[in-house]
């Protein structure tokens, strides 16, 4: 056909073939499909159709490939500058407002789990340990053997040992009663009068240690609990004798033993209050009124005065129990008494324990943030802890940060060349954390170091 165009066809065959063979010799490939067309009065003889994909000679080839391997291998390392911190940093707290008797750390020392770090000062809550023990062991004697009448004082007898303890009670309940009122309501401080007034106190620290004002409100509220308490024995008192009928007698035992806990609280808010005034004064540098060491003196013999009253009370009324039903140590009730003093004991330890602090974790002391005798609030940082153990903190990009996963490996260069080998253990926001995979002498906290983390 294609010589009615004027071309020898078995020419234009073989220049084609010659034609692709050139091409092949180049080693490219094609890929092709060939069609003549006859074009009717289309001015085109044939048309070569074909659809070529050509890859680049292969001096070409070489030099793109090298280029994106370049590319590759930059993409599988990230170079960084990061720093030496500790894997835990723990800051201790104070767990409530109170007064430190003594630190018992000192900066940079190793310590252990459980190492006594503060001692507060717990004075007041040792008072009420040793009361609860003794309460306690007079609760339980009724239990120590089986009972017979001659176990015994008489009834009578033990009524009038009741009656003589609760008179000296009320007694010194007026004594106490009287120290309270003068210690909420005497004169100023300020004057030459020897008596001590909450208020004044109370306005002296106020702005600079707001938290002062617990402790009035705990004054306070005692108080008034101890007021109410105290008028009804008094009128009992006065209104009872040695000869009234034995329960009259007994409900003045039971009554007065009552009030002597509710001043014992009182005493208990008075003498935390005063210690929190002194130590506020101190920490201001302010001079410390001389009738304040006066008035906690004061206050600290009357509550070794109430609770000695207390344990006496409490033996007249176990006595008089003991008196009234000598099988009554065996009975439900007194093993109630004895499972509410052991209850209240209980009690009182555990705040005797939470008045020492102690270290949760193995590690060194990164600071010590108080003194002794410091006054502090509750949540105020004490203690600053680190763990032995040390990591790597690095800051990335964005589009960095992303690219990193935990487990990655890691090469750590400190400032002396030389390399330590670690693992990514962690990504966030704030950055990777690498982990060493031995420890090192060398590595401190603080320190800062090159980073090249290897990219999976």
């Amino acid at each position: 056909m294609l010589e009615r165009f004027g071309f020898d066809g078995k020419t234009v065959r073989e220049k084609f073939q010659s034609f692709i063979t050139g091409l092949r010799g180049q080693r490219a490939v094609v890929a092709y499909s060939a069609a003549f067309m006859l074009v009717v009065g289309g001015g085109a003889v044939f048309a070569l159709a074909a659809q070529p994909h050509f890859f680049s000679r292969p001096q070409v080839a070489l030099s793109a490939a090298a280029s994106a391997a370049a590319s590759t291998t930059a993409a599988k390392v990230i170079t960084a500058q990061g720093e030496i911190v500790p894997l835990h940093e723990l800051g201790i707290e104070a767990p409530f407002t109170a007064q430190i008797r003594s630190i018992d750390v000192t900066n940079a020392e190793a310590i252990q789990k459980g190492t006594t770090l503060v001692h507060l000062n717990d004075d007041a809550v040792q008072t009420e340990v040793e009361t609860a023990k003794k309460v306690l062991a007079a609760a339980q004697v009724p239990s120590a053997a089986p009972a017979t009448t001659t176990d015994h004082l008489s009834l009578s007898d033990t009524y009038d040992a009741g009656f003589t303890a609760a008179s000296d009670a009320a007694l010194l309940l007026a004594h106490v009663m009287q120290q309270q009122d003068a210690f909420l309501f005497g004169s100023d401080v300020s004057s030459s009068h020897t008596q001590q007034n909450l208020y004044a106190y109370f306005d002296m620290v106020k702005n600079s240690f707001p938290d002062v004002q617990t402790y009035q409100r705990a004054v306070e509220r005692d108080y008034q609990a101890a007021q109410i308490a105290y008028k009804s024995v008094q009128a009992i008192y006065n209104a009872t004798s040695r000869t009234s009928p034995q329960n009259d007698i007994e409900n003045f035992m039971n009554a007065t033993y009552a009030t002597l806990k509710s001043a014992a609280q009182l005493l208990k808010s008075s003498d935390a209050f005063l210690s929190f005034i002194a130590e506020s004064l101190k920490n201001q540098n302010k001079n410390v009124p001389q009738q304040l060491p006066e008035a906690e003196a004061q206050t600290s013999d009357i509550a070794h005065a109430v609770n000695d009253s207390l344990f006496a009370n409490l033996n007249t009324i176990s006595a008089l129990k003991s008196a009234k039903n000598p099988v009554a140590r065996e009975t439900p009730s007194d093993a109630s008494t004895v499972d509410a003093a052991q209850r209240a004991l209980t009690e009182a330890e555990a705040k005797f324990d939470a008045y020492v602090i102690r270290s949760p974790v193995r590690g060194k002391i990164a600071g010590v943030h108080v003194h002794a005798n410091d006054a502090v609030q509750g949540g105020q940082e004490l203690i600053t802890i680190i763990s032995e153990e040390n990591i790597v903190h690095v800051a990335l990009e964005a589009s960095d940060l992303h690219a990193v996963r935990a487990g990655a490996k890691a090469d750590v260069t400190l400032a002396t060349g030389d390399i330590l080998k670690g693992t990514v253990m962690h990504v966030d926001e704030s950055g990777v954390s690498i982990g060493f995979e031995k420890s090192d002498a060398r590595v401190k906290p603080g320190m800062s170091v090159s980073v090249q983390i290897m990219l999976e």
